[in-house]
């Protein structure tokens, strides 16, 4: 059976469509439509993709004959199909010319099967299956015994197919050389037929300038009343000329509305800690661009200022463009800026937001031990409120996991104390930051006292008595015993009020006087 009544038969046995074909092996529908006619064969890298699309083995689309294989499960590898075809023709120890000659193609043709610039259509694939000695699925598969030397085949398919293919070219010139001779034929029909009618073109040409004689009359009665017509004409050129002065100015005037309209404007934008620290854009004459406002941690952005220190005047959201401008950012330090005291100022503002964290994990503890407080009285909890508050003090030098397994409460590592030595240590190295290190240092003795202290310090006084007014005296003196402590803390960081400090936030929720 031949192959393109073999996929028609195939495909409606599946009750496919040539489009579903053409879907499944990623090529167009009309390609599909020109292998079942058989207009032409398809190329090796298209016949897995249609094994599969059929559900039919290789064998059976390059041979006609089914050999029982499945079909291929893999997509086409150009590189090492053609690697293989090489390797097969080496086995057989022929050489491109001799496999040429052959099955009748050209040496340029079987170079080019084997370094990939030209894959070989069914044909060529089944009489390369018979020399080589190898079935359609052991050429797919890229499997064959490379170890021994192979008795070539005989090819009785080339010949035959290089003739059908002459015959075919034969045919197609025959059909032109056809063409044109009948197109031949047509035009010298035509001019014969032109040539008998050039005595009737003669005979209308006379009665044509006949004509022209009384046109040419009827011109010259025109000529005079035009003549007449001229004098009027030069008035209204006087008037034209008028207008048109009036309308020169009005030009003049667009043209000046034109040229400011289509200015172009450059707006400057500098803003030291930007990734690129200039940035330019080009904008038209009363146009608006739309302000950023950037973050930096350590740092308040307060806006955009005319002048590089400030002192100019400060421009937010959207501001019209009228000229070029050049505008600069201005960065506010919560603690140490950086363009000054460089890397140094980075690793101590780093250390202060670690300080921020660890102030919400301890105002979390804080959280816990007023909650308590709110709870009604019992002995349980009257114990587990001062656990905890003599906890959440040995937090502030703490620097391993704490559990009370009483009441099975955590209270993780606080390094509040860690980061204001490491923050010191720092300071120390800059002779102008020696200030700032001394009172770190003494925050840190601070905090450390209060770890001390105040645990050694606060127990259950059972003498007295359990009610609103003995809890506010309790819940009091914690509160003022941690918040100078943590105001110490925070004033050794250096707050600049462009920022909420934690001391802030610690009497704003939990002052007993608000």
């Amino acid at each position: 059976m031949e192959f393109n009544q073999l996929i028609r038969l195939k495909r409606k046995e599946l009750n496919k469509t040539q489009q579903d074909i053409a879907s499944e092996c990623n090529i167009s529908f009309q390609s599909v439509g020109k292998w079942e006619r058989g207009d032409s064969l398809p190329t090796a890298d298209k016949l897995p993709a249609l094994s599969r699309a059929l559900n039919v083995s290789v064998g059976l689309l390059i041979t006609g004959k089914d050999d029982g294989a499945s079909p291929l499960s893999s997509d086409f590898d150009t590189n090492k199909f053609c690697t293989f075809l090489a390797s097969l023709r080496a086995r057989c120890k022929l050489t491109q010319s001799e496999v040429a000659k052959q099955l009748y193609v050209n040496q340029s043709t079987v170079a080019k099967w084997e370094n990939g610039k030209l894959l070989p259509d069914l044909n060529a694939l089944k009489d390369l299956c018979v020399l080589y000695a190898v079935t359609p699925t052991e050429l797919f598969s890229l499997k064959a015994d490379m170890s021994t030397h192979v008795v070539t085949g005989t090819v009785t398919n080339a010949k035959t197919t290089r003739i059908w293919r002459s015959l075919k070219r034969w045919k197609t010139a025959t059909a032109l050389i056809s063409c044109f001779l009948i197109a031949f034929i047509v035009l010298s029909t035509v001019m014969i037929t032109q040539n008998t009618s050039l005595l009737d073109y003669k005979s209308k040409y006379e009665a044509q300038v006949a004509e022209n004689k009384d046109a040419m009359a009827k011109y010259n009665d025109l000529l005079s009343r035009y003549e007449d017509m001229s004098s009027d004409y030069e008035d209204v050129a006087a008037k034209y000329e008028d207008v048109a002065s009036k309308y020169e100015d009005v030009a003049s005037k667009y043209e000046d509305l034109v040229k400011e309209t289509n200015t172009i404007y450059t707006l400057t934008l500098i803003d030291d800690f930007a990734e690129n620290k200039t940035t330019t854009s080009d904008i038209a004459n009363n146009d608006y661009f739309t302000l950023s406002s950037p973050l930096k941690s350590g740092y308040v952005f307060k806006g955009w200022n005319t002048a590089a220190d400030g002192s100019g005047e400060y421009l937010y959201g959207n501001i019209k463009i009228t000229s070029d401008k050049t505008i600069y950012a201005i960065w506010q330090p919560i603690w140490l800026d950086e363009r000054v005291y460089g890397e140094s100022a980075a690793k101590i503002s780093d250390l202060f937001l670690k300080i921020e964290a660890e102030f919400e994990k301890l105002f979390g503890y804080y959280e816990y031990f007023r909650t308590l407080f709110c709870s009604p009285y019992d002995e349980f909890s009257l114990f587990q409120q001062f656990d905890t508050a003599s906890s959440i003090y040995k937090c502030f030098d703490k620097t391993t996991l704490y559990e009370d397994e009483e009441f099975n409460v955590r209270y993780y590592s606080l390094y509040i104390c860690a980061y204001l030595s490491e923050a010191a240590e720092i300071a120390e190295g800059i002779p102008e930051l020696a200030e700032l290190a001394d009172t770190l240092i003494q925050a840190q003795a601070a905090a450390q006292k209060l770890s001390l202290y105040a645990y050694a310090s606060y127990y259950y006084d059972d003498t007295q008595e359990w009610g609103d007014e003995y809890v506010s005296y309790v819940y009091k003196n914690y509160f003022d015993d941690y918040a100078p402590f943590i105001k110490i803390i925070c004033d050794s960081m250096g707050y600049t009020g462009v920022k909420e400090s934690p001391y802030d936030a610690f009497v704003k929720a939990y002052s007993v006087n608000s």
